[in-house]
């Protein structure tokens, strides 16, 4: 990685790597750090991917649903789950839910789903929190 030796001038670009968008940002002491984001097109290509997904298994029992919701969230959440990335991941997380309330909608034709019903359900299936993984440093005193 490059860094910025000087501490002022203007934002110099970004750029994408391995699904993340590293750009340059400033840290909490006034300096430039080098940051990094899920990059726009592996976030819209795993939502799409996702709801994909649902379409087809809308058909499966709720319990097999949010088992396998869950193991594709923990998946996202393990790669993409880096220190700085937290506002990607959330919207990731909420988008996730919000697609499998669409899909639960579109199973009957009777009454509606509701977000009250939803939650229920949730409670019921609970999806894997939004959170980071430990970073490497973290992971290494972890057994103290």
């Amino acid at each position: 990685m490059v860094a910025r030796q000087d501490g002022g001038g203007p934002e110099p670009g970004s750029f994408d790597f391995l699904g993340f968008t590293f750009h340059w940002g400033r840290s909490r002491s006034g300096r430039w750090s080098l940051r990094r984001k899920t990059a726009k097109s592996r976030f819209s290509r795993g939502l799409t991917a996702l709801n994909k997904w649902l379409k087809a298994a809308r058909h499966l029992p709720i319990p097999v649903q949010a088992r396998v919701l869950g193991l594709k969230l923990r998946g996202h959440m393990n790669y993409y789950g880096l220190r700085g990335n937290s506002r990607s991941i959330n919207r990731f997380h909420y988008e996730v839910r919000r697609l499998w309330f669409k899909w639960l909608r579109r199973r009957s034709q009777r009454t509606a789903l509701t977000w009250e019903k939803f939650n229920q359900v949730l409670d019921r299936h609970p999806l894997p929190p939004a959170r980071l993984r430990p970073s490497k440093g973290q992971l290494r005193f972890a057994n103290l």
